[in-house]
């Protein structure tokens, strides 16, 4: 077994300190979320069932890791990805349109359904195809595109009113 959970490490170390890095802003913190995934994996080990993919087993263990820590913290923040060489290009004002959306949109998320909300996550952060969402989750494909289509339509319900009485401040924000 100790073999066997070696070569595991080795192997998908690396994809859980990435995911986790995608969700928290430090180093140390993704670090702390492999230490944990892989103390689970390997305390649960012998109960894998082998019909089951093992990177897809691992995976969920991260994000349950990922998903919990936010729970306990009561926040949920995702690192915004803007490249520096961007930077330099984009208005102050449109950087802070483009936070308050985006915090609003996760603050929104939040509320949906636990299975809706993991859908929109794993699809708009994690880039995971539907197929990939249903075996991480635990569902089908189809209930996978169904979740995440309802998501969409209840989020931009949702974020309606929030835009438009932003949209009033466009002018500040439109070059």
């Amino acid at each position: 077994m100790e073999k066997d959970f070696d070569s595991l490490f080795w192997e998908y170390k690396d994809m859980v300190f990435y995911t986790a890095l995608k969700y928290f802003k430090k180093s140390e913190d993704a670090e702390e979320v492999v230490q944990e995934v892989f103390l689970k994996v390997f305390l649960h080990l012998k109960s894998f069932q082998k019909k089951a993919n093992i990177k897809t087993w691992i995976y969920r263990i991260a994000l349950n890791e990922i998903f919990g820590r936010f729970r306990k913290e009561k926040k949920y923040a995702m690192k915004m990805e803007i490249k520096e060489d961007v930077l330099d290009e984009i208005d102050r004002d449109e950087i802070r349109f483009y936070t308050e959306v985006k915090e609003e949109f996760l603050k929104q998320v939040r509320k949906l359904p636990k299975k809706r909300s993991e859908t929109i996550v794993l699809k708009l952060t994690e880039g995971l195809s539907f197929r990939e969402i249903g075996e991480v989750l635990g569902i089908s494909e189809d209930s996978a595109k169904n979740l995440y289509h309802i998501g969409i339509k209840k989020m931009r319900k949702m974020m309606e009113g929030f835009v438009h009485g932003k949209s009033g401040k466009m002018g500040a924000y439109a070059s």
